[in-house]
């Protein structure tokens, strides 16, 4: 006779501060699921900017109060918009406590059935805070699980951290419209929340970084060259340097625009200017002696090469990282370096041959006839005889 074995019913776990609010499957690993903490008894200020001090005014004692946090914590499992999964909520395990013992929610005489809860379940401890032993509670927390990845970046967190701020709200609104007027604010709290916050404000200050590193580019290549026309074109070639690199993050290699890439376009600014200065600087020499762009580039090309290939040669060895920044740093040094080098070695050359060109051999001819007419018949005359036997000079350009 077969026999019919019973199976245990599942039943959903309720462990003190950890109630599961939904079981649909999830695509993100535990560890990398953004924990938000709920604060109420906090209130704007304190010795820093943007700080909280304790709000006297807290008072979970009232029956509307304790109602209106657990309803604050079903509300906001609710809302698909903050990608509740798990709900750490100990004003509900609080409420099955004393259901459980047949005594009625919200309590009447708070203070002591709160002893009694603690006293069962240490894990609400962390989440109650107290001015002191034995009086009433200071401020709470609650807390959810959500699902929404750790690693994301701040510019991808943006709509999650605003659909929080605008619920929490839209909760304190309704908090102090109703019973539970002493709890005070509602406010979010998480680790995830501040670094997403600190990185897409460095990301939004980045361009103005940038644009002040140009500037300063300008004013420091404009100190060498004390030209306005040579320092508008190195600057161009650094700037030109920086937005191709730019052009390669985020079209090549397809990265989000996050915190490390905005600190590599600021830095690698500086590393723009060394080359465009350079082969400036070496131009302005030789057309001190009445050379021009030719002798320039023969004079520096082959050490500013050298210089490329000995940075990018270091820079290979970040790719062999297994940390993913130092290996980002690396490909961006790279394709940093070359766009560089190509700027240097051949934008400035062609825009300084058609800018200024012509412009020299007018000069140095001038010169020349100056210096010829300056002479005395009897020298001239001497000059003359000795260039007809000799070959026609070299004029550089």
């Amino acid at each position: 006779t077969p026999t019919t074995t019973t199976q245990p019913q599942k039943s959903q776990p309720r462990l003190a501060g950890l109630k599961v609010a939904t079981s649909k499957p999830r695509g993100i690993s535990v560890d990398r699921e953004v924990w938000v903490q709920v604060m109420l008894g906090f209130k704007p200020g304190g010795p820093t900017a943007g700080g909280y001090m304790l709000d006297e005014s807290f008072d979970m004692r009232p029956p509307g109060a304790q109602e209106a946090l657990v309803d604050l914590c079903d509300r906001i499992a609710r809302l698909k918009d903050l990608k509740v999964v798990k709900v750490g909520c100990w004003p509900q395990d609080f409420r099955h406590f004393l259901q459980h013992q047949g005594r009625p929610f919200p309590s009447r005489s708070f203070d002591q059935d709160l002893a009694r809860f603690l006293a069962s379940s240490r894990a609400a401890d962390t989440n109650i805070g107290f001015e002191r032993p034995g009086r009433r509670p200071s401020w709470v927390t609650v807390g959810f699980r959500t699902e929404f990845d750790t690693h994301s970046s701040g510019r991808q967190a943006q709509p999650f951290l605003r659909s929080w701020e605008a619920a929490l709200d839209a909760e304190s609104a309704r908090i102090a419209r109703g019973a539970g007027r002493s709890l005070g604010a509602a406010v979010a709290c998480t680790d995830f929340f501040v670094r997403a916050e600190a990185e897409d404000r460095v990301i939004g200050s980045a361009l103005y970084s940038w644009l002040v590193s140009v500037l300063c580019a300008l004013g420091t290549v404009a100190v060498f060259t004390r030209s306005l026309r040579l320092s508008a074109i190195a600057t161009f070639a650094i700037f030109a340097t920086s937005a191709c690199s730019l052009f390669a993050i985020v079209e090549v290699f397809q990265w989000e625009f996050g915190l490390m890439e905005a600190v590599s376009l600021i830095i690698f600014c500086g590393f723009s200017v060394d080359y465009p200065l350079h082969v400036v600087q070496a131009y302005v020499n030789e057309r001190a002696e009445g050379a021009g762009v030719r002798e320039a580039l023969r004079e520096v090309a082959g050490a500013v090469v050298a210089g490329c290939a000995t940075t990018v040669g270091a820079a290979l060895f970040l790719l062999l990282c297994e940390i993913k920044i130092f290996t980002r740093f690396g490909q961006v040094l790279v394709v940093n370096m070359i766009f560089a080098l190509v700027f240097a070695l051949i934008w400035i050359p062609s825009a300084l041959e058609l800018c200024t060109g012509g412009h020299e051999k007018g000069r140095i001819d001038q010169g020349s006839s100056s210096a010829e007419a300056s002479q005395s018949p009897e020298a001239s005359t001497t000059a003359s005889s000795a260039a007809a036997g000799a070959a026609p000079p070299r004029r550089l350009v």
